[in-house]
Formats: C-alpha cells, sequence, structure tokens
C-alpha cells in the first residue's frame, strides 16, 4: 500500500467516523492515533525527543 492510498483510507475513516458518531469523537480518535503513532517512532528508535525538543527551544540569534 502506498503512502497516497493509505492517507486515503485514513482520510475516508476519519469522515466515516464524523459521519456516524460525532465531530468530537472523530477528532478525539484521531488525537489518540498521533499519540499512538509517535509513541510507536519513540520506541521503534525513529524519532529522537532531544532533537525536536532542540529545534523548538532552541535560541535563534
Amino acid at each position: 500500500m502506498s503512502n497516497r492510498q493509505f492517507g486515503f483510507l485514513v482520510g475516508f475513516l476519519f469522515i466515516w467516523l464524523v459521519a456516524s458518531q460525532s465531530f468530537w469523537v472523530a477528532l478525539a480518535a484521531l488525537l489518540v492515533g498521533l499519540i499512538g503513532y509517535g509513541a510507536a517512532r519513540v520506541l521503534e528508535g525513529d524519532l529522537d525527543l532531544t532533537e525536536l525538543t532542540d529545534r523548538f527551544t532552541s535560541s535563534r540569534r
């Protein structure tokens, strides 16, 4: 499955969840999914939290 197909599937499922439940339920599901995705990237070693915090806290001159 390509990234484009996966993005379409995720978008389709999100709209289906909005239509069948409510906007807030779909938004909560999306937020929990993003948190899970981030946690999986950290556990797999694909995301370095120190690099991420340095990007947002570094002083610009």
